[in-house]
C-alpha cells in the first residue's frame, strides 16, 4: 500500500472513530433523561443479544476481506466476482436464519431470561422482534463491508461509519425526545442500516464495476473462505463471550438498572479498544500482502509498529480517563453515577486499553487465523471463569475484575505466541512497554493528588489535554516515537499546511 493511501486510512479511521463517539458522549445523557435507567438497560441488553448472533456471520467478513485482498492484488477477476457472490449467499441465508431465531425468542428472553421490570415486558418483547429486521440487515451491511475494506479503500468504510454513527445516535436521541421508547430506538435503528446499506451498494458498484451484487454459489470458494473462517468463528465465539457475558449475567442476576450503571462507564472505557481497533483494521490486509510475499523482516517491523502506535495512543485515552473518573461521571451523568461507577471506570479502561494494543490482525492477516482464535479462547474461558466466581459476591465490581484480569491473560498469552511467529524477541517488544506506561503512570498519580478539584467542562478538558500533551512530549524526547514515523507525521502535516496555503485543491 502507498504510504499516502495508509495515511488516508489511518487519519479516516480515526474520524470514524472519533465522530461517533463525540455524538455518544453528549447524547447519552439526554438519552438517559429521556427513558430512564430501566429503558436504558434493554436497550443495552437489546445490543448484546444482538452481539450473540453475530456468530451467523460464520467469520465470512475477516475471511472475505483477506481473500479480496490477495485476488485483487493477483488481478483475478473472476475468483473475485465467486467470492464475493457465494459470501453474499450465506450472509443471506444466515441472516434469515438468525432473524427468525431472534424473533421467534424474543417473549421467552423478556419474560424468563433477564429480569426486566413486569410492566416494561409487552413493549421489551416488541423491540426484541423488531431488532430482528435490524440483525438482518446488519449481516448484510457486515458481508459489504469487507469490500472497501479488501480493497484498502478504508477511507471510504469510515466516510461510511461516520454517517451510520451520525443516522444511528440522532435517530435514538430523536425517538427518545419524541416519547417513542424502546420501539422508536430499535425503529431508527433499522432505519440507519438501510441507509447505509444502499449507500454501500452505489461505492461497491464503482469499486467493482464487473460485479453484479446477486448471489450465487460457489462449493470449492465456500472451502477456502470457511477454511480459514473456521478458526475466525471459533475467535467469535469465545470474542462474544468476553464482549456480551458480563452484561447478560447483570442483567440476569441483578437487574436492568445495574446495566445501566455498568454500561456508562463501558461506553466510555471502550474507546480505547474502538480506536486501537480502527488503526489495527488497516494493519490486516497490509500483513496479507506482506506474507504473501515472505516479507518476514517487514512483518516485523510492522508488528512492533502497530504495537507501538496501539500503546501510544491507548495511552493518551487512558490518562485522562482514569485521572478524572469521578469528575467526568460527575460532569457528564450525574454525582449518583459517579458514586456507583467510578471505580467501575478505572477498571474497565485498563482492561480494554490491554486489549486494545494487542495487533490481532497482523497475525490473523498472515494466515495464522488459529492462533487469533486461541487468544479468544483465551479471554472467553477466562472471563467467563472470572465473571462466574466475581459477579454474584461483587456485582458490577466484580465483572470489571473480570474484564480486567481476563485481557492481562489473554495480552502475554498474544504476545508469546505472536513471538514464536515472528520471531521479534521479548526484549524488544517490553522496550516499547516501560517508557510510556511509567510515564502514564506517574501523570496519573500526579492527578490524583494535584489535580482533582475540577468544576467544570473547561477545567476538566484543559487538565485533560495538559497531560496528554506532556505524554507525548515525553514520547517525542524519548524517541518512543522513532524518526520515520516523526517524518511520517510531521511530512503530511507540513504538505496539507502547504497546501493550504497555496490555494491548491488538487
Amino acid at each position: 500500500m502507498k504510504s499516502k493511501q495508509l495515511f488516508i486510512n489511518i487519519v479516516t479511521s480515526f474520524l470514524s472513530w472519533g465522530w461517533p463517539v463525540i455524538l455518544s458522549f453528549l447524547i447519552t445523557p439526554l438519552l438517559l433523561k429521556y427513558i430512564g435507567k430501566d429503558t436504558f438497560g434493554i436497550r443495552a441488553l437489546i445490543l448484546s443479544v444482538a452481539g450473540y448472533f453475530a456468530l451467523f456471520d460464520l467469520g465470512l467478513n475477516g475471511a472475505g476481506t483477506k481473500y479480496l485482498a490477495e485476488f485483487n492484488a493477483k488481478g483475478d477477476q473472476l475468483a473475485i466476482k465467486q467470492l464475493l457472490s457465494t459470501t453474499l449467499t450465506v450472509y443471506l441465508v444466515m441472516g434469515i436464519t438468525g432473524a427468525l431465531i431472534l424473533f421467534s425468542s424474543s417473549s421467552w428472553l423478556c419474560n424468563d431470561f433477564f429480569d426486566i421490570p413486569k410492566d416494561m415486558i409487552p413493549e421489551s418483547i416488541t423491540a426484541f422482534k423488531l431488532s430482528s429486521l435490524g440483525f438482518f440487515l446488519g449481516m448484510l451491511t457486515w458481508w459489504i463491508t469487507s469490500i472497501p475494506t479488501g480493497l484498502q479503500r478504508f477511507d471510504i468504510f469510515n466516510f461510511v461509519s461516520i454517517l451510520y454513527g451520525t443516522l444511528n445516535i440522532g435517530g435514538n436521541l430523536f425517538a427518545a425526545w419524541s416519547g417513542y421508547g424502546i420501539i422508536g430506538i430499535v425503529i431508527s435503528n433499522i432505519i440507519s442500516n438501510l441507509i447505509t446499506l444502499i449507500l454501500y451498494y452505489f461505492f461497491v458498484k464503482r469499486l467493482i464495476p464487473y460485479f453484479k451484487v446477486l448471489p450465487a454459489f460457489n462449493l470449492q470458494m465456500f472451502r477456502k473462505t470457511f477454511n480459514y473462517s473456521l478458526y475466525m468463528i471459533g475467535f467469535a465465539v469465545f470474542a462474544i463471550i468476553f464482549s456480551q457475558l458480563d452484561k447478560t449475567l447483570i442483567g440476569i442476576f441483578i437487574g436492568t438498572t445495574a446495566v445501566t450503571f455498568y454500561v456508562i462507564p463501558l461506553s466510555i472505557s471502550n474507546i480505547n479498544q474502538q480506536v486501537n481497533g480502527k488503526i489495527m483494521q488497516v494493519f490486516f490486509p497490509m500483513a496479507s500482502e506482506l506474507a504473501s510475499m515472505n516479507e518476514t523482516e517487514k512483518l516485523q517491523q510492522l508488528f512492533l509498529r502497530a504495537l507501538n502506535f496501539g500503546i501510544i495512543i491507548g495511552l493518551c485515552v487512558t490518562i485522562p480517563l482514569v485521572s478524572f473518573s469521578y469528575s467526568i461521571l460527575n460532569l457528564w451523568i450525574s454525582p449518583e453515577m459517579a458514586i456507583h461507577s467510578q471505580y467501575i471506570l478505572i477498571l474497565l479502561v485498563f482492561s480494554f486499553l490491554l486489549g486494545g494494543i494487542i495487533p490481532y490482525n497482523i497475525v490473523a492477516g498472515m494466515g495464522y487465523p488459529k492462533y487469533f482464535t486461541y487468544s479468544a479462547m483465551v479471554s472467553g474461558i477466562s472471563g467467563l471463569f472470572f465473571l462466574l466466581i466475581f459477579i454474584k459476591p461483587f456485582g458490577i465490581k466484580g465483572a470489571a475484575f473480570a474484564k480486567l484480569f481476563s485481557m492481562i491473560i489473554t495480552m502475554m498469552y498474544y504476545i508469546y505466541f505472536s513471538n514464536n511467529i515472528l520471531k521479534i524477541g521479548y526484549l524488544k517488544i517490553l522496550k516499547i512497554f516501560i517508557i510510556p506506561f511509567s510515564t502514564s503512570f506517574i501523570l496519573i498519580l500526579f492527578s490524583f493528588f494535584y489535580l482533582q478539584d475540577i468544576s467544570s467542562v473547561f477545567i476538566l478538558g484543559l487538565y485533560s489535554v495538559i497531560l496528554i500533551f506532556i505524554f507525548l512530549l515525553v514520547m517525542f524526547i524519548s524517541r518512543q516515537i522513532n524518526v520515520k514515523e516523526k517524518e511520517f507525521i510531521f511530512g503530511y502535516y507540513y504538505a496539507f499546511i502547504n497546501k493550504l496555503k497555496s490555494g491548491n485543491k488538487n
